[in-house]
């Protein structure tokens, strides 16, 4: 019930910053709706010079433009494009790729124009009409801006990482059967199971014979699970391992006085198109 915003430039933090607007009963349109707003830190490419250039020149007056932005902070075009793309941009009332559109044409004017000549062009245009946005008007799919904000920042906004990969995960189902929610473990003690995990935390220990084992913590749309990979299981599939999945899961729920870890007999990370859901091989 917690809903998550994307960066913004007028109203991000370094940090993460969250607020519990259902203490606020002045405020009608949020009553209710708390949230929590990413922080600049978490923008991949986005330099600690920018980011404080970014505090001290809205302390003065809010950027008003992607153009205003571009002069008065001076970033690089990479900085600006991931930003963008991450949608720290999205209150200025264009879409992504308008904003990407822009900025190709400002950073040209930038190349062509010395700084004072550019900063008097800027000024007047964004108080102006600004830049004619791109015909027709159109936004990138949920599921485009979603990589983009995974690419940039290892999280997303709107929805869960797992939702980008609905369409494999639909076809292994049709496949192997459905998925196992984290919440309904505790229904399956003692049984094997097949579940789909966006992993968390990963760690890794010595055992007493000095063999290499795994834990993993996952999520999925319900709750968090904890997986145990024994050393055999370990060596088969570590090397799959390498990111946050997400990855198809078959193994036994355990009963741990009380907690439900799911000890791993296979693994595997799933495609993100149906194609490489429907044909997905277990190691």
């Amino acid at each position: 019930g917690i809903k998550i915003l994307t960066p913004d430039v007028n109203l991000s933090e370094p940090h993460f910053t969250a607020k519990d607007v259902r203490f606020q009963p002045n405020r009608k349109t949020e009553r209710g709706v708390p949230w929590i707003r990413i922080g600049l830190l978490q923008v991949k490419g986005l330099t600690q010079a920018a980011i404080k250039k970014i505090l001290k020149k809205r302390e003065d007056r809010p950027f008003e433009s992607l153009e205003d932005f571009s002069v008065r902070v001076k970033p690089s075009y990479r900085e600006v494009e991931n930003l963008i793309r991450c949608g720290a941009f999205d209150s200025f009332g264009y879409t992504r790729p308008q904003h990407l559109w822009r900025l190709k044409l400002i950073y040209e004017k930038l190349k062509n124009s010395d700084e004072v000549m550019f900063s008097g062009v800027v000024r007047t245009v964004s108080r102006s009409t600004g830049l004619p946005p791109p015909v027709p008007r159109v936004d990138y799919p949920l599921e485009k801006k979603l990589r983009d904000e995974l690419e940039l920042m290892e999280l997303t906004a709107e929805k869960h990482p797992l939702w980008i990969y609905k369409g494999a995960l639909k076809a292994h189902a049709k496949k192997v059967g459905k998925f196992i929610h984290a919440r309904d473990l505790k229904r399956h003690k003692g049984k094997q199971i097949t579940m789909v995990g966006w992993m968390i935390t990963t760690r890794r220990v010595k055992t007493k014979r000095g063999e290499m084992m795994q834990f993993l913590s996952c999520e999925d749309l319900t709750g968090t699970f904890e997986c145990v990979l024994f050393s055999d299981v370990y060596k088969r599939n570590a090397h799959l391992i390498r990111n946050r999945g997400p990855y198809i899961i078959v193994g036994k729920v355990e009963d741990d006085f009380g907690h439900t870890p799911v000890t791993v007999e296979k693994l595997a990370v799933l495609g993100t198109s149906e194609k490489q859901g429907k044909f997905l091989t277990f190691i």
